[in-house]
């Protein structure tokens, strides 16, 4: 790796880490600018399906708004050579030169869009089956990106995509209200219920371990029925706990945890746990759940031998593990 990629992905690192998404996809632009010289860029996230792509996002910098709008309505996706290379090898770099279309409406597209030379980055999540793609563009036909320039992509595309990403879901995570446990796993979902996002391994070995044939964007049928039944309550398979939190802007966050002993408990004696490991007496915790002390008590019993715990200081370190 050059000098120019490793200083401009330390930045990159960085500023995901430390900025909201919102600024932190401006900021892509403007810093890939630094290194990469170009007019205009484009980032989308779609599925790629045998009758066309289903975007899911997208953001444009110093592009006309109808750059995607106008492209789907007139189906320009039919003869783009992005979505062929899309459908049969989702990941991977490419450039291209819009002169070398053959004469078409795709063609005539970009042109008047200033968009002549191409160089874009593409991956495919493999759980969500979510292609996301970076893509800049020069206006002038004589113009082109060189070698070293599509180089400069191929080295520093993946990692642009991840840190996408990861931010979008660090955001989104921090507007849900809730520090996730070490262990799960974060998936995000359209107004229509299909993923669109995920944090990759740990979301993919919990979905896989409940559902081993499993691939998406489509959630497993018994999550479906859950959402459209009871979406406010937590659903618990046989090795994972899944809890949905709708945001303003029609997405849901999937939450995904390990099923723990806890979650075989009744939802009283997950109360009288979670009321007692928080620093509450026998008494208190009576006296809020209207229970008598002798039950508490007996509940206790019953916890502490199922969670194999001997004492408040272990049942404590138990219930922190587990979101309410």
């Amino acid at each position: 790796m050059d000098h120019a990629s490793s200083t401009f992905l330390l930045s990159l690192h960085r500023a995901a880490r430390r900025m909201a998404h919102r600024e932190f996809r401006h900021w892509i632009f403007a810093e890939l600018g630094r290194y990469l010289r170009f007019d205009s860029g484009f980032w989308l996230r779609m599925v790629v399906t045998p009758t066309g792509p289903q975007m899911h996002d997208h953001h444009l910098d110093r592009q006309r708004p109808d750059r995607v709008t106008g492209y789907l309505e007139q189906e320009l996706w039919r003869e783009d050579p992005f979505v062929q290379a899309a459908l049969s090898r989702p990941a991977g770099s490419f450039r291209m030169a819009v002169s070398a279309l053959p004469q078409g409406r795709l063609r005539s597209f970009l042109e008047a869009r200033e968009q002549q030379h191409v160089v874009a980055a593409t991956d495919v999540n493999p759980v969500s089956g979510v292609v996301v793609g970076i893509s800049v563009f020069r206006r002038s036909a004589a113009d082109p990106f060189n070698d070293g320039e599509l180089t400069f992509i191929e080295g520093v595309g993946p990692h642009i995509i991840d840190a996408w990403t990861h931010n979008w879901l660090q955001d989104l995570g921090a507007r849900g209200g809730e520090r996730p446990p070490p262990d799960s796993g974060l998936g995000v979902l359209t107004a229509q219920q299909v993923l669109t996002a995920t944090d990759d391994d740990a979301f993919a070995g919990l979905m896989r371990g409940e559902w081993p044939d499993w691939r998406g964007p489509a959630l497993p049928a018994p999550l479906r029925a859950h959402l459209d039944q009871c979406p406010d309550e937590a659903w618990t398979g046989h090795g994972v706990v899944a809890r949905f939190q709708r945001l303003r802007d029609g997405l849901l966050l999937l939450r995904l945890r390990p099923r723990h002993l806890l979650d075989e408990l009744s939802p009283r004696k997950r109360e009288v746990a979670r009321l007692f490991a928080g620093g509450a007496t026998q008494a208190e915790v009576a006296g809020r759940m209207t229970l008598s002390t002798s039950t508490v008590n007996n509940y206790l019993v019953e916890i502490y031998r199922h969670l194999e715990v001997s004492d408040k200081a272990q049942l404590a370190l138990v219930v922190a593990r587990l979101p309410p």
